[in-house]
């Protein structure tokens, strides 16, 4: 398993070994996903937003990396955000393409074990808003009961 702290210092294109050159470095004319999975690899992944995370694991960039940083941020807040909704981070951590889990079965029974945790909370949260809570919880049950 990759630990997300020993990498934090370095950018994705470093980890990945991601040559940009003129040919392959985006322009204006490029779509913003595009520019974005651009800059994103040129960040230290210490200064990630959530935001930051959500789009890799949207666009399965740099995964390896990413998933324990995801991890991280779900054991303090299954419902932690990017710039989508409550939720959206775990959302896509559990889109991500059955591949991976398969070549890394240690992540997969961490991301399982806070997911797991999570749908605990949520159920046990007799304070958060129903229009938040009941459709993360629907979407938990649905995810974990796939895997």
């Amino acid at each position: 398993m990759a630990n997300s702290a020993k990498y934090l210092d370095k950018t994705l294109q470093q980890l990945l070994d991601i040559k940009w050159t003129a040919e392959n470095t985006p322009t204006d004319e490029d779509s913003n996903v595009v520019r974005r999975g651009y800059s994103v690899t040129l960040k230290q992944l210490k200064d990630f937003t959530y935001e930051d995370v959500r789009f890799c694991l949207s666009q399965e960039i740099g995964l390896i990396f990413v998933v324990p940083m995801a991890i991280d941020i779900l054991n303090n807040d299954i419902l932690a955000e990017g710039h989508m909704y409550p939720g959206d981070i775990v959302r896509n951590l559990l889109r991500v393409d059955a591949e991976f889990w398969n070549l890394h079965t240690d992540l997969a029974l961490e991301v399982k074990r806070v997911c797991t945790c999570g749908l605990e909370q949520l159920l046990a949260d007799q304070e958060l808003d129903g229009h938040i809570k009941n459709p993360c919880i629907r979407m938990l049950e649905k995810l974990l009961s796939a895997r």
